[in-house]
């Protein structure tokens, strides 16, 4: 049970009311053996109704950490990525960014649009991408503290905030809508190691479930013993047990050829044993 002593949260704003939310139901608070995942569904249908959701923006060992982001419903106007979510941990280095600007040249082309006046005028992608930008934000950013205007797209590019490159890349594809674009794109969030995805046409974490070691098929008793253990630990949440027990299977391992070869019953010589074996002697 939670007991306010003031009306804190009656006064707070709707970003810090939902911080508060996420944190209550956060794996370190949350008890995992309640009924929290049915209060969950119950809050995420009351917070849709005002226009925002939970959604799972980490994966801890066998446990989801949840955020709050912008609802938007499938049949509602483009949002762009900053509309609905509100950050980016990961890097986005310079050599990302010049990969995206390069993409975004590449598929650029002319075209006839008609304007307000019925007459057909020539565009190209990349113009319309900066007018669609100026809907949403002005092509300026910081450096040093102090704010500039981008010369151009690609100055926007290269020095732009995350949340706004994200959305120059939304926002081209939404005018573009070209597969073979999302998977340029997929490819160097691949090649960066960036855990992003294009799926639906929208940027989403790209968010993979950890490795479960039960998975994994393991013929050597003792190995099978301490992986089982370390795999139990993990998916309490107890990490540095769990760790230790794996550093147990890498000694165990050392020795793995020391009770059949006498010549070789040191653990450095039957670690290069079994180094060459797995990686065929290279």
């Amino acid at each position: 049970m939670l007991y306010l002593k003031d009306n804190t949260l009656g006064l707070c704003n709707d970003s810090e009311y939902l911080d508060f939310l996420c944190k209550f139901f956060h794996p370190g608070i949350r008890k995992e053996e309640s009924d929290w995942k049915i209060i969950l569904e119950k809050i995420n249908d009351l917070l849709k109704k005002d226009g925002y959701e939970f959604y799972i923006s980490e994966v801890m060992p066998g446990r989801n950490v949840y955020d709050w982001k912008i609802y938007i419903e499938n049949d509602q106007i483009f949002k762009p990525y900053s509309f609905r979510y509100k950050k980016i941990e990961e890097t986005l280095g310079k050599k990302f960014r010049e990969q995206v600007f390069q993409i975004l040249n590449s598929y650029n082309s002319n075209f006839y649009k008609q304007d307000e006046f019925g007459y057909n005028s020539y565009y190209d992608y990349i113009s319309l991408l900066e007018e669609e930008m100026l809907l949403f934000h002005k092509l300026e950013y910081y450096s040093n503290g102090i704010i500039k205007i981008a010369k151009n797209l690609e100055d926007f590019i290269l020095n732009c905030e995350k949340l706004k490159l994200f959305d120059v890349i939304e926002i081209f594809h939404n005018l573009k809508k070209s597969d073979s674009f999302t998977e340029h794109i997929n490819m160097q969030f691949k090649r960066f190691d960036i855990p992003y995805k294009f799926e639906n046409n929208l940027i989403v974490a790209n968010i993979e479930p950890p490795l479960k070691l039960s998975e994994i098929e393991i013929k050597e008793n003792g190995l099978k013993v301490l992986v089982d253990k370390s795999n139990k630990l993990y998916e309490k949440g107890e990490i540095w047990l769990a760790t230790q027990q794996i550093w147990a299977v890498f000694e165990r391992l050392k020795t793995y050829y020391a009770d059949y070869d006498d010549k070789r019953s040191e653990k450095s010589k039957s670690a290069n044993k079994l180094i060459n074996q797995i990686s065929f002697n290279e």
